[in-house]
């Protein structure tokens, strides 16, 4: 009998009562009452069980004993699952349990919400009795299963729970039952692990281990980390490492699971190639996972690379058919550390020689598919140390401009010696070819202002990301021409170095004897060891007086010699602010030297200055881009440098959108009558918003992003006006929502919609940046080949993903999740913001995925978007989106742990996508049959 919705009835106020004759009678005269839900799914015989004792329980069960047609009454369940007795037990009534299960046959067995029995409910609560009970059950009816070591969806055993909880005397009952103190949960802990060292409980947790094997098994060894018994056990017999437990797994298994990279390498150093299985190293547990998988899947990267150290086999899949690299997430320091193990050689192909020292070598390679050309730098070969992966570690961390991108690398061990091979962004030349190059009068002073920018704008990133670089000098500054534009490169990071705060130290006598900071030559070894970013400062300063000193190159030594002496004066004609900003960086005390934001800041300030206006004519009506050799690096500067207004014809006719922050309209380009979008701000006096939107999309070039062409900007009395030029779409997706109701939205159409939200978000998530604007006025469409292709615009709240406070409340606040409007809750709070994360945007992304998955008017939107945050939404999808609405229930989470990753969203939505497809040629094929 399938029960109504109400508030209350006379059988609800009597048994919340106690009243047992009123309740008997009750339920005979009002059978519909006893079948009647409130909004939770509780039933009168819940409300009974969890508080009002055995008698009114024993009305419900002899009712239901009488009329078992109308359904299980003792084994409903509410909407989280929860039974009867799951009730009873997390209150300790054992007798109300003697009734559920002796007289109304109550099923122990039957789980609620997230795996739980009732046995877990009656040990995390902490009541013996009800836990006896269950007990003796479960040994009565041994049939039914292992009660007492059943694990709930978190891996938790009802030992684990009586644990969690300090319930001492529960911890004894289970485990004088013979419960498995060896059990980890999916978080890799044992009960043993849980239980608060030193107290009673971790004192039995020990005894029973000890007295049950003697001493502490292997497996439970390794998963406790308990390093002496792990060798004194495998010093008494070795074959103890080829003990498999119930699921194939080996004690190497559990150990790079649970037990870390000390554990692995105690397991290492003792195995033994087995007959039969092998080397254990490669063995493969019941689902196929070998050691290296599951350190992979635990993101230890310590444990993965002992493994490979160990010849962890990287092409091994397990059932899934995933391999390891299959399960690294992108963009991770794992993912980087399995492809460098991958042969170069089948990948690119040798080229040119570009440089060779007593680091190694660069050579030009060219890649075998995509025929891209790279910089591939070959280190000799060195002992394994920190100092290996130095600059690996500092160049995947830094992804900037001015900053030569790290693609991939590649490691080589033999005897005991690992040579790295790094594959990197190819550049034309160096800072100290382009110099020789070109003498004081060849040089074109915007050319130079727009370098010193470069290097600048770099080294203050590298600084935010607090990174000494400790080598700067012009050989390890690259310059890459890109449309005529010089771009100014740093690169090199092997002495790089995380600063330091407190008393540690670095290492001394760093970086190029020129352009070595003082404080890293002090004669005294204790004040040597100790500096900061400002040494980097140093070597930017003689870099900025090679560019801006008037001097020949063949003089560069004397003069640089010349910067090292008491009261220099930089020979540098007609510039005083240059002059004193160089003098400031070159001085001999660090806390006089400017940071690398204010040099930043200056050179910015130096280059607008240098900007010169091309479209003045001569007499004869020659501008400079005229005048300048077509396709030459000069040609190319002036025509970037034109006014947009000559390029452009701009329809203002043709409005795109207007809000707050100006005005977007149609543009027109004259010479090819491509269309874009231009956005123009209005005169805003601090202009850091759009400056922001303008660095974030100059960073992001991917399908399902706005790409972003050009921009110039406007200062005027009051502010500045900014225009940018992009990527023209057809509409916006709310737009596109309120013209296609549901059901006149082709579901291959929308999974495929998913999918490029998806991807473009998880796409700006591995850039390191939050959105923090993603709703669906922000979502673009752009229709390519009668395909709707997802655009995500609109970078101005951006933020790059620092560990620092990112603020409160921003726009669109139905998109917002939780932890970016609650209210502060500590004064730290509100002096740093509040901290959030990438897990922002993901929950933006569901209420989309809300949006254009569910079934309701779009008048009706604003109400329907409430419910999804409310979590009332399940009704809208009916039966046909399960999955879908188990991801988003999950992308709404009010705690973003619970959140899947952007990445996780894109292959769930992917999956969608081609069951959508296969779904769609198997609806072809039978129309196609039935017209046959």
């Amino acid at each position: 009998m399938s029960g109504s919705k109400t508030a209350s009835t006379a059988l609800h106020d009597a048994a919340g009562e106690g009243d047992v004759r009123r309740v008997g009678v009750l339920v005979e005269e009002r059978k519909e009452d006893v079948w009647t839900k409130d909004e939770d799914g509780w039933l009168r015989i819940h409300h009974a069980a969890l508080s009002r004792g055995p008698d009114v329980v024993r009305s419900f069960v002899v009712h239901a004993n009488s009329h078992p047609e109308d359904g299980d009454l003792v084994n409903a369940q509410t909407n989280r699952g929860a039974t009867p007795l799951h009730l009873a037990a997390g209150q300790g009534d054992a007798a109300s349990l003697v009734v559920l299960v002796g007289e109304g046959r109550a099923d122990p067995w039957i789980k609620m919400e997230g795996g739980v029995l009732p046995i877990h409910y009656a040990a995390w609560y902490g009541h013996p009795e009800a836990v006896q009970f269950f007990l003796r059950y479960s040994a009565s009816h041994p049939e039914r299963g292992d009660m007492l070591n059943d694990r709930d969806n978190g891996g938790n055993t009802p030992l684990s729970c009586a644990v969690q909880e300090g319930h001492v005397e529960c911890v004894r009952l289970l485990l004088e039952a013979g419960a498995d103190v060896t059990i980890a949960n999916k978080a890799g802990k044992t009960p043993i692990d849980l239980a608060e060292n030193g107290s009673e409980i971790s004192s039995c947790l020990i005894r029973e281990a000890e007295v049950k094997y003697g001493k502490l098994p292997l497996k439970l060894a390794a998963i406790t980390r308990d390093l002496d018994s792990l060798k004194q056990l495998l010093e008494e017999d070795k074959t103890r490492l080829w003990n498999k437990a119930e699921d194939g797994r080996l004690p190497i298994h559990t150990a790079a699971q649970f037990g870390g990279p000390e554990v692995v390498a105690i397991l290492l150093r003792y195995r033994e190639p087995h007959p039969e299985d092998g080397d254990m190293v490669n063995c493969r547990n019941d689902d196929g996972e070998t050691p290296l998988s599951l350190a992979v899947q635990k993101q230890d990267i310590e444990t993965v690379r002992l493994l490979l150290q160990a010849g962890a086999d990287l092409n091994i899949a397990n059932k899934a058919g995933k391999t390891p690299i299959d399960l690294a997430e992108n963009g991770s320091e794992i993912l980087s550390e399995l492809r460098s193990r991958l042969p170069v050689k089948g990948t690119y192909e040798e080229d040119d020689l570009i440089g060779a020292g007593a680091y190694g070598y660069v050579t030009c390679v060219v890649h075998k598919i995509t025929g891209q050309k790279y910089a591939k730098k070959t280190a000799k070969p060195v002992p394994i140390d920190e100092k290996t992966y130095r600059e690996i570690h500092a160049m995947e961390k830094l992804s900037h401009e001015n900053i030569v991108q790290l693609v991939e690398h590649f490691l080589h061990e033999r005897k005991g010696k690992t040579s790295i091979t790094l594959i990197m962004e190819l550049c034309d030349e160096n800072l100290h070819e382009w110099l020789e190059r070109h003498p004081f009068e060849r040089r074109c002073h915007g050319d130079v202002m727009h370098m010193l920018v470069g290097l600048s704008n770099g080294l203050a990133y590298i600084h935010e990301q607090r990174i000494i670089h400790r080598d700067l000098h012009p050989g390890n500054i690259l310059i890459k021409l890109v449309n005529g534009e010089q771009i100014v490169k740093i690169t090199d990071f092997g002495l790089s170095v995380a600063v330091n705060t407190g008393n540690t130290s670095h290492s001394d006598r760093v970086g190029h004897n020129f352009y070595r900071a003082p404080e890293a030559s002090y004669p005294d070894e204790r004040m040597r060891l100790h500096y900061d970013f400002k040494i980097d400062v140093y070597s930017a300063g003689f870099i900025f007086y090679e560019l801006l000193g008037n001097f020949p190159f063949s003089e560069r030594k004397e003069r640089l010699e010349d910067a090292l002496r008491p009261k220099f004066v930089p020979n540098i004609r007609d510039s005083p602010e240059e002059r004193n900003i160089i003098i400031r960086m070159l001085s001999y005390e660090p806390e006089k030297r400017p940071t690398s934001r204010e040099v930043a800041d200056k050179a910015a300030e130096w280059e607008r200055k240098a900007g010169a206006d091309v479209t003045i004519a001569s007499k004869a009506g020659k501008t400079p881009v005229d005048l300048a050799e077509k396709g030459s690096d000069i040609s190319s500067l002036l025509t970037r440098k034109q006014a947009m207004d000559d390029k452009y014809e701009f329809l203002h006719h043709k409005v795109l959108g207007e809000g707050s922050f100006g005005l977007v309209t149609v543009a027109v380009h004259k010479g090819t009558g491509e269309r874009f979008a231009k956005k123009t701000t209005k005169l805003i006096r601090e202009p850091e918003k759009i400056k922001r939107e303008i660095e974030m999309m100059k960073k992001l070039r991917h399908p399902n992003i706005v790409e972003l062409f050009e921009h110039s900007s406007v200062e005027e009395e009051g502010g500045t006006s900014i225009t940018l030029i992009m990527e023209l779409c057809d509409q916006s997706l709310h737009n596109w929502l309120k013209t296609h109701p549901f059901e006149k939205r082709c579901r291959q159409d929308v999974t495929s919609m998913l999918v490029g939200l998806s991807e473009g978000l998880a796409f700006i998530h591995e850039q390191k940046i939050i959105h923090r604007n993603l709703h669906t006025a922000n979502v673009l469409m752009k229709l390519v080949n009668g395909k709707a292709i997802i655009k995500i615009t609109d970078f101005g709240l951006s933020i790059l993903e620092f560990n620092t406070g990112y603020g409160y409340t921003l726009r669109s606040q139905f998109w917002q999740p939780p932890e970016m409007w609650r209210r502060p809750t500590s004064s730290l709070d509100v002096y740093f913001g509040r901290k959030y994360n990438t897990k922002v945007d993901v929950y933006a992304e569901g209420l989309i995925f809300y949006e254009l998955l569910a079934n309701f008017e779009f008048t009706e939107r604003m109400k329907h978007l409430e419910w999804a945050i409310g979590s009332f939404f399940v009704k809208n999808f009916g039966r046909d989106f399960p999955d879908e609405m188990k991801l988003i229930i999950q992308m709404l989470s009010e705690d973003p742990e619970n959140r899947p990753s952007s990445r996780e969203v894109v292959e769930k939505a992917k999956e969608w996508e081609e069951r959508a497809s296969m779904e769609r040629k198997q609806l072809e094929k039978d129309l196609n049959e039935m017209h046959a």
